[in-house]
């Protein structure tokens, strides 16, 4: 009894000093402490990164077992418009099958960080997909990227958007690219912008030249084998 008395006083004190930094956490500053939240699940709640991950694909309407996550858009985005709450919703569910990354943030947090391999980079997600090119047949990255740029999202979270992402997302996860995920979250906030400045800048970004690196692939993303060749 005494163990459930502390494991519980141990869990509201982790609660209440996650809603204390998310208060003091600037508008800029809450996609990092969102990210940040929901990898920490890894260590603290496998069931709800489980949760998620069974809610890939679905509207944040639609999705079950996943009610806990209004308490994180109230303490990180508070406010919100039910846009920017499946917005918040969809990164989490992709963010969640980022095992490698929720990996190292976990080893991190135990000191262990030393034992994982490191990845190039966080990468901006057009500059991620300009690594794949070196992996797959180029011409087809770059039909997709192209159908990406057009693709919009509802405000109820239906739309070509979210499944295009999560096309392309699975296919960085094999590989040793890094999202960055805050970034991502805060570039897709300005997707509907009618200067379509986000597009702008990832199609610059996805064709400016970078060097040759090696695109190794990495078994802790690549769940049931290998990926296909896009098409």
């Amino acid at each position: 009894m005494s163990i459930d008395i502390a494991t519980a006083a141990n869990e509201s004190a982790r609660l209440a000093s996650e809603t204390q930094r998310a208060r003091e956490a600037s508008e800029g500053e809450r996609p990092e402490a969102f990210v940040a939240a929901i990898t920490a699940l890894a260590l603290s709640d496998k069931g709800r990164l489980a949760a998620l991950r069974r809610a890939t694909g679905e509207t944040l309407s639609s999705a079950r077992d996943v009610a806990w996550i209004y308490e994180y858009l109230e303490r990180y985005a508070p406010q919100a418009s039910p846009w920017d709450e499946e917005r918040f919703f969809l990164v989490a569910t992709l963010l969640a099958g980022d095992r490698r990354e929720l990996d190292r943030r976990s080893r991190k947090e135990r000191k262990e960080l030393k034992d994982i391999a490191q990845p190039v980079g966080h990468l901006s997600f057009a500059q991620c997909l300009a690594r794949l090119k070196n992996e797959y047949s180029a011409a087809a990255i770059d039909r997709r990227f192209r159908i990406l740029l057009d693709a919009q999202m509802e405000a109820d979270g239906t739309g070509d958007l979210p499944f295009r992402l999560r096309q392309l997302v699975q296919l960085i996860l094999p590989k040793n690219i890094s999202i960055d995920w805050p970034q991502l979250l805060r570039d897709l906030g300005n997707w509907d912008d009618a200067r379509r400045s986000v597009q702008k800048k990832w199609a610059s970004q996805f064709y400016t030249t970078f060097p040759s690196l090696p695109v190794e692939s990495d078994a802790g993303n690549a769940e049931g084998g290998s990926v296909a060749t896009p098409a």
